[in-house]
């Protein structure tokens, strides 16, 4: 199983560092003309409607400029630009800041039940502020898909769509292994009068599905997310409001932040789960009869440790 959870850990590493290899590469997100099919002139989006150019007729005067060219009106293009904003900085606050510190609070060194509750506070409020940035984006989508361009086939669109869709189950998948495992310790602490079976034993140490199902696509939102950004960025490089400079700013402030966070965040899950590895194996050394599952009263909620580890010895537990 931690053969399998490294194996996963290097393929998301693998994920969100391809694009930024792309990135340098050339083109992406700079704007510039890239296999870009709006190359940042504007002839994306809206179509072709006011770049006209004819390749046959050197004299035909062109304009960037939906405003000039009568396509839309100056006070629809502020509000365009103003709304690809505001979903470009909600959209970057909650995959690249709020969902990542969200999960590192969780893996904390710390037994307080505290920090369970804030990671399913800040992770549904985050929810909220993505399902804002989504609803800015179709409606700017919706607005943008005309004259035979279609940002609906763009990648950015769909993954952002996916993403949305994926997330609103992960707090499902919590909440079922939560219950799974209240389950468990409730059966562990009936009173008997033989020491329990070593079976039971393993069982009530493995995680359960859900937990399984909750962690490892949590893992791979928070890599789609920011890997999502950047495609964002590249979609945006071919808007008429955005410079060249503003794009690549843009570009640069982005992948110094997301990257900068996502080293932070995975180095929190390798420290968990070589914790976790080191706690198992400290486990399968203890003797049977003076192994217990962690103690917490019903009504209190436990800890992310013992949540995650069902049945583990109190003097294995690590901290997730």
């Amino acid at each position: 199983m931690h053969r399998l959870q490294n194996r996963l850990l290097q393929l998301l590493l693998l994920a969100c560092l391809t694009p930024r290899l792309a990135a340098a590469w050339g083109g992406w997100g700079s704007g510039e003309d890239c296999d870009n099919p709006w190359n940042g002139t504007g002839r994306g989006w809206w179509g072709n409607r006011w770049n006209d150019d004819d390749d046959n007729d050197d004299s035909t005067t062109t304009t960037s400029d939906p405003t000039q060219a009568g396509v839309i009106s100056s006070s629809t293009a502020t509000t365009l630009n103003n709304v690809l904003i505001a979903h470009a900085v909600l959209a970057c606050l909650a995959w690249v800041f709020f969902f990542p510190l969200g999960a590192i609070l969780l893996r904390l060194p710390a037994t307080s039940p505290v920090m369970l509750r804030v990671h399913v506070a800040c992770q549904l409020l985050t929810y909220v502020v993505y399902v804002v940035a989504a609803g800015l984006g179709v409606w700017l989508v919706q607005q943008v898909s005309t004259g035979g361009f279609s940002a609906w086939s763009d990648p950015h669109t769909g993954i952002g769509v996916a993403i949305l869709v994926v997330a609103f189950f992960q707090p499902i998948f919590g909440y079922i292994h939560h219950k799974i495992f209240k389950k468990r310790q409730a059966r562990m602490r009936e009173p008997r009068d033989e020491k329990v079976p070593e079976q039971e034993r393993k069982k009530a140490r493995q995680g359960t599905w859900p937990g399984f199902m909750h962690k490892w696509t949590g893992r791979a939102l928070i890599t789609l997310g920011i890997v999502n950004g950047g495609l964002g960025i590249h979609l945006a490089a071919g808007s008429p409001f955005q410079s060249d400079e503003t794009t690549r700013s843009a570009s640069i402030g982005y992948a110094i932040g997301a990257g900068l966070m996502f080293l932070l965040y995975v180095l929190s899950v390798i420290v968990f789960e070589r914790r976790n590895r080191r706690a198992a194996e400290s486990d399968d050394q203890t003797e049977t009869e003076d192994w217990a599952p962690p103690s917490y009263t019903e009504s209190q909620t436990p800890s992310y440790t013992e949540s995650q580890e069902s049945g583990r010895n109190p003097q294995g537990t690590t901290f997730r």
